[in-house]
């Protein structure tokens, strides 16, 4: 349906969500969304799905306490004048009709408003705008308060064909004038029996355009490897770093740039991978049927559609177990595609929504950069500026004060690359340093020297693209998310040779406590579970009692203390690189 209609909207009412069901595990390619769910009676919940690049400028999540009634506004920018789209569902039992009716009269005169739902509202007639209900029915309310308001209810024809044969009007779509166009009565989604409703709506938003980059995919790497055999890599070991630097981009971009073309990313594709032709065939003799049995109301044309619906139901299904078997089954061959996959069911695509600090609305991005900026920037330990004298005392029968560096161990690396991850803030991609390995290795080796030498990084090795993660809790507050930095791979890369050093010093110093897993060689996190296990079970079976506490610090990684840290390292006899890794904590820069 999606990938036919190309919807900028899905509005999807009486979705049974909880809570307990995440986004991820209904979130739709190249869609945002907005849910409200009930929290202890089954049924309601209304779902907004909004095409990526649209702006959202606020989100108003209403559910009555008595668990009848689910509001949920989203308003749009657009050119010209805003709009509010409004999903509504109310239970036939709806105890909160007086609720419903205020909240949609106060949302709907404040900005042009196109409002959606399910409102149980069978007997009113909105071609002649009569309903014999009486004047306290809600039918009755509902019918005088859209005139009240000039809203005007566009569905005309019956959108729910219950099991008796009967039809009713339930599904109603109000807007502020004649702006509502080409609606179509489409077959129900699964078992439901509310037909699916589709229409044009008038309305400029304000998409956010995706620029154009450069697709490194699409690069021509014969002629870049041509490029660079002709290319003299050379760089005085005398040099500053950020001149040494400069030079490399220099003769990198003049090597690359010219063959590698640019492009707009594209979206996910609408279909899902399982839904084959078979499938597509099926859906549309579907849809024959429901149109037939819309058309008629018989009993024969409604056992065609039940017959054909539940065929295609079936075909889906057992489509999607071929489709997760066979990635299951050749993981080990293509991890890539079976990651990919499970990043998109499992990985919440959302960006962040208006944020919500000492009761103040934060819009506009920029200042929702700043605002997370600051609420990170407060979580990292604040070490006071005088000196510490150190309670550690130095390691004087170890020590390791160089690194060892050569062209062999660098070029030994950046083949070791995964092509498919993302490039840094300084725009250098893994895959092109992967097939330029054999010439960059050199210049790459003398500014990995120079930087270790001189305890200064090159500015570009100091910045991070910062991305915030939804972990938990309110969408709306800073403290529910967590920083993820993305910096440059050369950086990556040196930091990869120093770890190697001193992992290596203090594994031959015996430095290391057995205790420690989860950074070392073979010694992992479950291999940490099965030591602790094995202790205990001995225990128990020796007649020991056991006591287990276990610990988890809090944003852990986020609040070491730098200065501490480098006192630990310089007790261990580890001298050699402390210059540069201050540079690198104290001169960073951070893309949020």
């Amino acid at each position: 349906m999606i990938e036919t209609g190309n919807p900028d909207v899905i509005i999807i009412t009486e979705t049974w969500l909880t809570p307990d069901v995440t986004d991820n595990e209904v979130n739709l390619p190249n869609f945002e969304v907005h849910r409200v769910d009930r929290l202890n009676r089954k049924g309601g919940g209304v779902v907004i799905y909004l095409k990526k690049g649209l702006t959202v400028r606020s989100i108003e999540a209403l559910a009555h306490e008595s668990e009848s009634c689910e509001l949920l506004r989203c308003r749009l920018k657009c050119i010209g004048q805003d709009i509010d789209l409004i999903a509504v569902y109310r239970s036939p039992d709806c105890s909160a009709d007086d609720f419903l009716i205020e909240k949609l009269g106060s949302w709907t005169s404040k900005c042009r408003s196109l409002v959606v739902g399910d409102f149980n509202a069978p007997t009113v007639d909105w071609s002649s705008l009569t309903t014999p209900s009486s004047v306290n029915s809600f039918d009755h309310k509902l019918l005088e308060s859209s005139i009240s308001l000039a809203l005007v209810q566009h569905i005309i024809k019956p959108t729910r064909y219950d099991s008796q044969h009967s039809s009713s009007t339930l599904d109603l779509v109000f807007s502020h004038g004649e702006d509502v166009d080409l609606i179509q009565h489409l077959p129900p989604l699964g078992r439901s029996d509310h037909a699916v409703l589709t229409f044009k709506f008038t309305a400029t938003a304000a998409r956010a355009k995706t620029p154009a980059r450069p697709n490194v995919w699409k690069a021509d790497i014969n002629a870049i490897v041509s490029a660079a055999n002709s290319v003299n890599w050379y760089i005085n070991p005398e040099s500053q770093v950020e001149a040494a630097w400069n030079q490399f981009k220099q003769l990198y971009a003049q090597v690359t740039v010219p063959f590698i073309p640019w492009s707009v990313p594209k979206g996910r594709k609408h279909s899902p991978p399982w839904i084959n032709r078979e499938i597509r065939k099926l859906l549309r003799r579907k849809r024959k049927c429901w149109n037939l049995f819309a058309t008629l109301e018989t009993s024969e044309t409604r056992e065609l559609y039940t017959t054909a619906r539940n065929k295609a139901i079936a075909e889906i299904r057992q489509s999607r177990m071929k489709f997760e078997t066979h990635l299951a089954q050749n993981a080990k061959a293509q991890p890539k595609k079976i990651f990919s996959y499970l990043n998109f069911r499992n990985k919440t695509p959302n960006g962040v929504p208006n944020l919500i600090i000492d009761k103040d609305t934060i819009e506009e991005d920029q200042e929702k950069a700043e605002a997370m900026a600051n609420y990170f920037s407060q979580v990292f330990t604040q070490e006071s500026s005088l000196p510490i004298g150190s309670a550690l005392a130095a390691s004087e029968e170890h020590g390791i004060d160089s690194v060892d560096i050569d062209q062999g161990i660098v070029l030994n690396f950046l083949m070791k690359l995964d092509a498919g991850k993302s490039m840094g803030p300084d725009s250098l991609h893994p895959r092109l340093l992967k097939e330029l390995s054999a010439h960059i290795a050199g210049p790459l080796t003398t500014i990995f020297k120079l930087s270790l030498q001189n305890g200064v990084l090159p500015r570009d090795w100091k910045d991070a693209i910062v991305t915030p993660i939804h972990k938990g809790g309110s969408r709306q507050s800073p403290s529910n998310y967590r920083p993820i930095s993305l910096t440059s791979t050369l950086i990556k890369t040196l930091e990869r040779i120093i770890k190697k050093s001193i992992m290596a010093y203090l594994e031959n110093s015996s430095l290391l406590s057995g205790a420690q897993h989860g950074f070392r060689r073979n010694l992992s996190c479950l291999s940490n579970l099965l030591t602790a296990r094995e202790s205990w079970v001995k225990s128990k079976d020796n007649r020991r009692p056991v006591d287990v506490v276990f610990i988890d610090f809090s944003k852990a990684f986020d609040k070491v203390p730098h200065k501490r840290l480098l006192m630990k390292l310089e007790s261990l006899g580890i001298k050699g690189f402390t210059e540069v890794y201050e540079d690198d904590v104290n001169g960073s820069s951070v893309i949020l």
